[in-house]
């Protein structure tokens, strides 16, 4: 739980006084998405994911601040890109396990409250694109073999270069 605080402290100081278009505090959003999740790294990456695309805070922060390699890798994974089409950033996506899941979760609260329109189309489209780049099993058993994956050990670096679990979750398929 340690790391999930962690990135919860880092999450709310970024997202400080940002509203979404209702007028909550832009945190609730991440913050109900790392609740559809058990596993604390989920979470972590959950409540994380809008942070390097919609604040001040890069990945070289979030290394600064001891985010775990791992975690950030997923989260820049789940930013899109300058001039990045948001079909492109979808596909990007498709690749990698963890970000799917917390992507489709991010769809879903931002359907949940988007009146009809362009918008809504869009992020039905990705959800559906998304949803069918799951493996066959039901999506909680997918979550559950997640748990098991690899990840880095405790005592390695918080490396900006580590795309261990980058390679590993895109080997999925």
């Amino acid at each position: 739980m340690k790391d999930f605080i962690q990135c919860l402290e880092i999450a709310k100081e970024a997202h400080k006084g940002q509203t979404r278009w209702n007028g909550e505090p832009y945190i609730i959003h991440p913050l109900f998405v790392a609740t559809q999740f058990i596993d604390e790294r989920l979470k972590c990456i959950a409540i994380l994911h809008d942070v390097i695309e919609d604040t001040n805070c890069n990945k070289e922060m979030l290394y600064a601040k001891g985010v775990r390699g791992d975690i950030v890798a997923i989260v820049d994974v789940l930013s899109r890109r300058t001039g990045e089409s948001y079909k492109d950033f979808i596909l990007r996506i498709c690749e990698v396990k963890s970000a799917i899941m917390v992507k489709i979760e991010d769809l879903k609260h931002n359907l949940s409250d988007l009146k009809a329109g362009s918008m809504r189309d869009k992020y039905e489209l990705a959800l559906f694109i998304l949803e069918s780049h799951l493996p066959n099993s039901a999506s909680q058993s997918f979550e559950e073999s997640l748990i098991s994956v690899k990840r880095e050990s405790a005592d390695s670096p918080n490396s900006p270069h580590d795309s261990s679990t980058i390679k590993e979750e895109a080997n999925f398929s």
